[in-house]
């Protein structure tokens, strides 16, 4: 069964409508697993670090908080590592 605060969030078709939705719905239902990876998925680097740490806060029990937060930093320290270390083609 799908949370009703995500099917509400699909409706939208902003994302900072959508992020609003998904906000509004974590209020009322701060433990739901749902709710929270909709919104991490939904936000930014910097608000995900921040929603992240609040999920975890609300629902310490679920581990699945600790493994999308792993995934989202190491995909991020990938990309910056490409960029900014890319690799050297020897001739």
């Amino acid at each position: 069964m799908t949370c009703v605060g995500v099917q509400a969030a699909r409706l939208e078709t902003d994302d900072a409508a959508k992020s609003r939705v998904l906000r509004r719905a974590l209020e009322r239902i701060p433990t739901s697993v749902r709710l929270w990876k909709a919104a991490v998925e939904l936000a930014n680097q910097d608000d995900a670090r921040v929603l992240l740490s609040r999920a975890v806060e609300c629902c310490p029990q679920v581990l699945r908080f600790l493994l999308l937060f792993l995934h989202r930093l190491t995909a991020c320290a990938a990309f910056f590592s490409s960029v900014f270390y890319p690799s050297v083609e020897e001739n």
